[in-house]
């Protein structure tokens, strides 16, 4: 019944053609994440808080069960800040239930896989990071901050020192690189669930792109310093990143930068 509840809400305010899923349906996709997001957000203005708390509770559950957990992460914050209180379980307990959740539905789970093991192959077709165990899970909750930025602002500049690791939970960016004359040359396109600046974070190069926020946007964040703990506690972490954006090389900001600069004879 909370279900179908919440369906009816949601077809409500972004019409006919968008459902939430119903109990055992399929994860959300990036329309619909957003779609989502922006139901919940108009229950709130309208003074139904409780109403828009229960749809985005409803969705960080199906987050967190396709291993969505930056996202899950995203949800989280956006009901801790129209509801104080209301998430009174703490990080590690969070994590503990959205791991058993993607250990139940999740699209990368394989009998006999033990929490912990090497990312599984076809990981580029699986969300970012969703091979986190709990005890990751939780220093993730713990580790990042979540910014939003209007249509136009600078989120990291080319050249500049690049101190944090960012993964978009909301809207899309724009790619950039200096041309051979100096001017901005657009590369591609950032959008819901990828994640830049993890070269920064793993080797200290400088920004190879200039990245600028199309629409209304957000990112979680996690610092060069959060990350120096993050791994200190939890080693497999940069591991995890490391293979990951291997395996997604070709949806990293950089390696779009890099190909373009290729492609123009300008160097990798």
């Amino acid at each position: 019944m909370v279900f179908e509840f919440l369906r009816k809400k949601l077809q409500e305010i972004v019409g006919p053609g968008a459902d939430a899923p119903a109990d055992g349906g399929a994860a959300p996709g990036r329309q619909d994440y957003e779609e989502r997001r922006k139901a919940a957000e108009t229950l709130h203005a309208e003074g139904r808080t409780d109403e828009a708390v229960a749809l985005l509770e409803a969705l960080a559950e199906d987050l967190a069960g396709e291993g969505s957990f930056p996202l899950a992460v995203a949800v989280r914050y956006q009901i801790q800040a129209w509801k104080p209180g209301a998430e009174s379980e703490t990080p590690d307990e969070g994590a503990r239930k959205m791991a058993a959740r993607r250990d139940e539905t999740g699209p990368i789970r394989a009998p006999g896989r033990k929490p912990g093991a090497d990312v599984p192959a076809g990981i580029r077709e699986a969300p970012l990071l969703a091979d986190l165990d709990a005890s990751e899970i939780a220093a993730l909750i713990e580790s990042t901050g979540r910014r939003s930025y209007a249509a136009g602002d600078v989120v990291v500049e080319e050249g500049r020192p690049g101190t944090h690791l960012y993964i978009v939970t909301r809207g899309a960016l724009a790619v950039s690189t200096r041309g051979a004359g100096g001017d901005p040359v657009p590369v591609g396109t950032l959008t819901v669930g990828d994640a830049f600046g993890e070269v920064a974070i793993l080797t200290g190069r400088p920004r190879a792109a200039t990245i600028v926020a199309e629409s209304e946007a957000e990112c979680l964040e996690i610092s060069e310093k959060s990350w120096a703990t993050l791994v200190a506690r939890h080693p497999r972490l940069s591991e995890v990143l490391e293979t990951t954006m291997r395996e997604r090389a070709s949806l990293a900001a950089e390696a779009v930068v890099d190909a373009y600069r290729r492609r123009k004879g300008e160097g990798a």
